[in-house]
């Protein structure tokens, strides 16, 4: 702390960007200096009346990682969730996609037993085309309410019949998903699978949707 008297510090180059805070430790005024960037100096000299200096710690950095198993084709499922998967193909034949040609079929296994299908409805105005994965899972909560997700099978049927890679669902689909996941505390497993090949298995929407936004911020 340093009052009622005059000093001058160096701001090292590694901090130009960051934000400084000085308050006043007289007059109780806050004030924050951005630091220019670009300088070719080493360092940027200040003179500080009368203040307290409160500097920014180092940054951090998390890392995220994500498992999930991968069967070399549907083959090598359980019957039952081979069968989840038919259901997801047959859907994607009621898809309505003109603009994309990215038909998607998604399959909603309920905890009572019953299986919902839904597919993507696009629009010639993008933004209220509605995915399969949301459209499925919409449907079962209005028609089947208070039953648990247990499972939801995703598939494409492309223009071109060569998607090898199993397609995930998107950031909406995810968010909406983990919503259904936390109502119930229950997780939602996930079979995803392309045209063909192989299949991705993941346990929980939570382990694709990192950082994730829930009731607990509101």
């Amino acid at each position: 702390m340093i009052d009622n008297q005059e000093m001058s510090f160096l701001i090292p180059r590694t901090l130009h960007g960051s934000i400084i805070g000085i308050k006043n430790s007289l007059r109780d005024v806050s004030l924050v200096s951005a630091i220019r960037r670009g300088q070719d100096d080493e360092a940027e000299r200040f003179q500080v009346h009368r203040s307290i200096i409160f500097v920014i710690t180092p940054m951090k950095k998390i890392q995220f990682s994500a498992e999930y198993s991968v069967f070399q084709d549907e083959k090598e499922l359980s019957e039952a969730d081979f069968q989840l998967l038919q259901a997801a193909k047959a859907a994607t034949k009621t898809a309505y996609a003109p603009y994309s040609n990215f038909k998607v079929g998604a399959a909603v296994l309920l905890e009572n037993g019953v299986v919902v299908p839904g597919s993507n409805q696009e629009n010639a105005a993008f933004p209220v085309t509605i995915c399969g994965e949301r459209n499925a899972v919409f449907a079962a909560a209005a028609q089947h309410p208070g039953i648990a997700v247990l499972k939801v099978a995703i598939t494409v049927e492309t223009k071109s019949q060569n998607m090898t890679k199993p397609v995930p669902p998107c950031g909406s689909c995810r968010q909406v998903l983990f919503e259904y996941e936390s109502r119930y505390n229950q997780n939602i497993q996930l079979i995803l699978q392309g045209d063909s090949g192989e299949v991705y298995m993941v346990d929980s929407i939570k382990d694709i949707l990192p950082l994730l936004f829930d009731a607990s911020f509101l």
